[in-house]
């Protein structure tokens, strides 16, 4: 995607390439350049990845099966007794203590010190 434009998001996306999906179809040569060239301005997409759409379904997917919790109960307890307003990351890990996390120890904080993600409370 694009960065600096206002981005659509998946469901505005998919509607819009089933409306151009008709007319892509029923266009000639020329007209089928022109029309790609719009949707790739206008979704972000790269040409391949557009008419990759435009061969699929054009529909959204449930999730096939659930994401699996990352940490441990023990962990997931001790990070909800921090303070949600704030921002927990990499950064603040090794500063467990000062923090205040309640209950937290060293070997509780390993699984979140070796994610690649950053735990970021939802407020």
């Amino acid at each position: 995607m694009k960065t600096g434009v206002e981005q659509l998001t998946l469901d505005e996306r998919l509607k819009y390439l089933r409306i151009m999906r008709a007319r892509y179809q029923q266009a000639d040569r020329q007209t089928k350049t022109a029309l790609l060239d719009q949707m790739v301005a206008v979704t972000g997409l790269h040409r391949k990845s557009v008419l990759r759409q435009l061969g699929g379904d054009l529909q959204r997917h449930p999730r096939s099966t659930e994401r699996s919790a990352t940490y441990g109960p023990e962990v997931q307890a001790a990070l909800t007794s921090f303070n949600p307003s704030c921002t927990w990351s990499r950064k603040l890990i090794p500063q467990h203590k000062t923090h205040n996390l309640r209950g937290c120890t060293a070997n509780m904080i390993k699984p979140v010190r070796r994610s690649s993600d950053f735990w970021r409370p939802r407020c």
